[in-house]
């Protein structure tokens, strides 16, 4: 028996799923240090968030299974992608991950920051850049406005790993392609399995990238 026994520990090791477990990336985000505090704590939450769901056995299934529309591509990323070919580009590659992020004012009138772009990301770049205006708390509730913004960052998120938004006219046509697809799975996840306790703001629909 004991000649057998180091045979024994080799095969343990080698079946063992924690050794070989494919890697996940941490997002970490650097920002700048004249950032308002509540930002930074918004900004700080989200991307916990966003770690703690990206290894949810749950959000992959809910990923692999959303039919995306492959049109607009770019970089590194090529036709004929699956949609678990897509969830690996994105977070089986690396141990960690960083978006510089650059938060700037935006030229709105009050009451219109609901609309337009939140922000963006070169095809390829780690450094985003997110409008203000996105983070004044409106709904009037930290925790939705942070799943907004925990949205938009995996929507960036996406453009970092080469995937491109499509160029259209008609606001319905655009929803399928991987970023908004991925901020929108992220966004309704982090509502059904997060839900936030006392939030006023229920009634009203939450933004999501």
């Amino acid at each position: 028996m004991k000649k057998y026994l180091p045979v024994l520990i080799l095969l343990l090791l080698f079946s063992s799923p924690i050794l070989f477990a494919q890697p996940r990336p941490v997002l970490t985000i650097k920002v700048a240090n004249n950032i308002d505090p509540v930002y930074r704590k918004m900004v700080a939450d989200a991307v916990k968030l966003i770690n703690e769901i990206i290894h949810d056995p749950e959000f992959e299934r809910g990923f692999v299974g959303h039919h995306f529309d492959w049109e607009r591509l770019g970089g590194n990323v090529r036709n004929g992608l699956t949609a678990q070919g897509a969830f690996d580009t994105l977070y089986r590659w690396t141990d960690t991950a960083r978006i510089n992020l650059v938060i700037k004012p935006r030229g709105l009138r009050p009451g219109v920051y609901l609309s337009g772009t939140m922000g963006s990301t070169g095809p390829g770049q780690n450094l985003t850049t997110t409008y203000r205006n996105w983070l004044l708390l409106d709904p009037p509730c930290y925790n939705c406005t942070m799943i907004t913004y925990a949205s938009h960052i995996a929507h960036e998120f996406c453009h970092q790993r080469n995937f491109f938004d499509k160029d259209v006219r008609n606001q319905s046509d655009f929803r399928d392609v991987v970023p908004y697809a991925v901020g929108d799975l992220m966004c309704a996840f982090i509502q059904r399995k997060y839900p936030a306790d006392n939030c006023n703001c229920q009634t009203k629909p939450v933004r999501c990238n």
